[in-house]
């Protein structure tokens, strides 16, 4: 096999991994929208309760919300909701400096390799 010959075809199956990978990822995302509409969706009498309890102190000027999602990849790649916490903890501690982001980097350095 020629050199161009081995390099058309490399180039050919980067593009085919390429485009596997964006319609897997697009996949995940489309289920995990699916899933944060439905949660938001069946919370929406608490939310709206919320709300006007706000508004009879007069301060939903800046009013909003914002939620932690536990989300779950099987190896089905199917999005599975965990749960949603209604005041993520969002300290840098020690598990999150321990734990989660050397697992966050490894994964950002697996995905450089692809």
């Amino acid at each position: 096999m020629k050199q161009h010959e081995f390099t058309r075809i490399w180039a050919q199956v980067q593009l085919v991994d390429q485009v596997l990978d964006d319609a897997l990822s697009m996949f995940i995302t489309l289920q995990v929208e699916d899933v944060v509409i439905k949660s938001l969706l069946a919370s929406y009498a608490v939310s709206q309760a919320e709300y006007r309890l706000l508004a009879m102190k007069k301060t939903v000027y800046n009013a909003y919300k914002l939620l932690g999602y536990d989300l779950m990849l099987d190896q089905n790649f199917t999005v599975h909701l965990i749960e949603v916490n209604a005041r993520p903890a969002l300290l840098h501690d020690q598990l999150d400096r321990a734990v989660n982001r050397p697992m966050v980097r490894g994964r950002r350095a697996e995905g450089c390799r692809k």
